[in-house]
This record gives structure tokens, C-alpha cells and sequence, in this order.
């Protein structure tokens, strides 16, 4: 028996089309922040957020469970805002090689020193110091926010951009975060 010509045509033409929407969606961008804290008598805020790009599946890549995404991109990105400023601004971005990943964890701050801030590296369950802005203090050494009553603490001044940062899906990129 011969198929007709259309119809091994149109065959052709569902078995492509569906070959085609398979695979991955174009990039999703996801952040949130993970901790913030002022250092006791303090003048600056620092916010510790983590981020991640993905591409999710598409067509039969979602099967059986809805698929599982692409990893493109992820680390965290530590912002400060300055009392006199307050404005946060980013300080530092620290990617993670996607394949390197161990599951995720929130980023947290674990240690103030005057001239820099030692915060916990998402995905890597290690830690790093990052230097501050010339001339930026914390005005302690050596505190450990994780044992201060005061935890998880905003200078007035910083309210307004945090909560910009909470709400910003923007991608690190060194640009203020304005209210």
C-alpha cells in the first residue's frame, strides 16, 4: 500500500515541528537575598544575595516529571549600602561553575573585620573574605554576626533599597539598586 504524497508530507512536517519544540527554553533569571546585616554601631549594611540562570525544558524534555532546567549560571553577589549613601551597590560577584554545584544553600555573613566581610559561598559550602570600598570601614574586627542579638539588621537609611533588592530578578552587573 502507497501513502499518498500530502500525507507523508504533512507526517514529515508534525514529526519536525515536534523535534523542534523540544529542548530548552530561553534563559530564566532568579534571585533573592539571602542575608543582611549591620554590624553593631555600624555605617554600613551589607546584603548577600544569591542567583542562578536557567533554561527550562521544553516539549518531550519535560517529560516525565516537567523535565529538569539547564543550569546557565549561579553564585551570589555581595552589595553594601553606606549610611551617608543609601543606596546598595554591588561589591563583589562570585559565579560558580554550574557543573561544580552541590546543591544550594543561602549565602550568610559570618564574620565582620574592619575592612572587609567574610560571607558564606552558596552552592560551595565554603567562605570568602571580601574587601570593602577604599576608605569603607564596619568599625568592628572580628565580630561574628551569627552570635550578635542584632541580627539581620538595616541602617534606616537602607530600608527603602533593600527592599528594591528583594524584589530585583536583575542580574549582577556592578549598577546601583535604587528604590
Amino acid at each position: 500500500m502507497r501513502i499518498p504524497r500530502p500525507l507523508n508530507r504533512a507526517v514529515l512536517t508534525l514529526i519536525v515541528s515536534i523535534a523542534g519544540a523540544c529542548g530548552y527554553g530561553p534563559p530564566e533569571y532568579s534571585a533573592s537575598v539571602g542575608d543582611y546585616h549591620t554590624p553593631i554601631d555600624g555605617h554600613v549594611t551589607i546584603a548577600v544575595r544569591s542567583f542562578e540562570v536557567i533554561r527550562p525544558p521544553r516539549g518531550i524534555y519535560r517529560l516525565p516529571d516537567g523535565g529538569i532546567p539547564l543550569g546557565v549560571d549561579q553564585g551570589i553577589e555581595v552589595n553594601i549600602c553606606e549610611q551617608q549613601r543609601g543606596t546598595f551597590r554591588q561589591i563583589a560577584v562570585l559565579h560558580v561553575p554550574v557543573a561544580a554545584s552541590s546543591g544550594s544553600s543561602t549565602p550568610l555573613i559570618l564574620q565582620w573585620l574592619d575592612t572587609a566581610v567574610r560571607v558564606s559561598r552558596a552552592y560551595t559550602r565554603g567562605d570568602t573574605v571580601i574587601a570593602l570600598p577604599t576608605g569603607v570601614h564596619t568599625g568592628v574586627a572580628n565580630r561574628d554576626p551569627l552570635h550578635q542579638e542584632l541580627h539581620r539588621i538595616a541602617l534606616p537609611e537602607c530600608e527603602s533599597s533593600l527592599t528594591a533588592l528583594r524584589r530585583s530578578n536583575r542580574m549582577p552587573d556592578g549598577t546601583p539598586i535604587t528604590p
